[in-house]
């Protein structure tokens, strides 16, 4: 029963910052930085929208470099969420250029 509460209170949650950060052009004390927050705050909440098919537990936050290591059965999806008009920085499209050109590997490292 914590669960569904806890899910709860995370969807509330979420529906709070997704309905400030559509209003954030009518709040006059909206800077760039408060919208970069606000992008971030939401590419927390975004696996939890309709338009991913994934399982939730498929989802792994990492937020630097791309916001979400996606792996199903079948794939493995390096996933960049953006709100916006907001572009790809010139790491991002880096990091797009060795994935695009299968500059991938897996590594295991014994300690």
């Amino acid at each position: 029963m914590n669960e569904i509460w806890l899910w709860i209170a995370i969807i509330v949650e979420a529906l709070i910052i997704w309905w400030l950060f559509s209003r954030q052009s009518d709040l006059k004390f909206a800077n760039r930085s408060q919208v970069v927050k606000r992008g971030q705050m939401l590419e927390q909440f975004a696996p939890l929208l309709k338009d991913f098919t994934s399982p939730l537990e498929n989802f792994v936050f990492i937020g630097k470099k791309f916001d979400y290591l996606v792996v199903n059965e079948d794939e493995i999806i390096f996933l960049e969420i953006k709100t916006g008009d907001a572009q790809l920085n010139d790491s991002e499209k880096r990091l797009k250029n060795l994935i695009d050109n299968k500059k991938v590997r897996y590594v295991m490292r014994r300690i």
